[in-house]
């Protein structure tokens, strides 16, 4: 993005002001950037998350082992064999960090809302400017 600012102002003139273009450049680096921020906030969160439920996962099968040898004491190893101990599997969280679902929504919107106010904006300044030369 710096590379395509650079290499397109040295064809205008050099001016101590902002140019349309800076701005729009401005804005679009604004919005890679943010969208980087965005992932790595989604990781962070989904690596936390990830955790949590691993944390809970093994104090979950510490109490079910500690169940199995008390209820192993008790019982024959027939009646203990034959009933299997199934312990249901905690699974990874399925779906997307809300995060990420508002992202999805809000950065193309924000996108095509800049555009939008831009170019009228942008185009309504070229005609008002050629409308006072009059």
């Amino acid at each position: 993005m710096t590379t395509l600012s650079i290499s397109a102002r040295q064809s205008l003139p050099k001016v101590a002001y902002a140019t349309a273009m800076d701005w729009f450049i401005a804005v679009c680096f604004a919005f890679v950037a943010s969208a980087l921020i965005e992932f790595a906030a989604v990781n962070y969160f989904a690596t936390l998350e990830a955790n949590r439920l691993k944390k809970k996962k093994n104090a979950r099968q510490k109490k079910l082992e500690v169940l199995a040898e008390a209820s192993y004491d008790e019982e024959d190893d027939d009646e203990s064999a034959s009933s299997g101990s199934a312990v249901p599997p905690i699974s990874a969280p399925a779906g997307t960090s809300p995060i990420d679902q508002y992202s999805r929504i809000m950065f193309p919107l924000a996108f095509a809302l800049f555009n939008l106010f831009y170019w009228i904006i942008y185009l309504g300044k070229d005609t008002m400017e050629q409308a006072r030369e009059d």
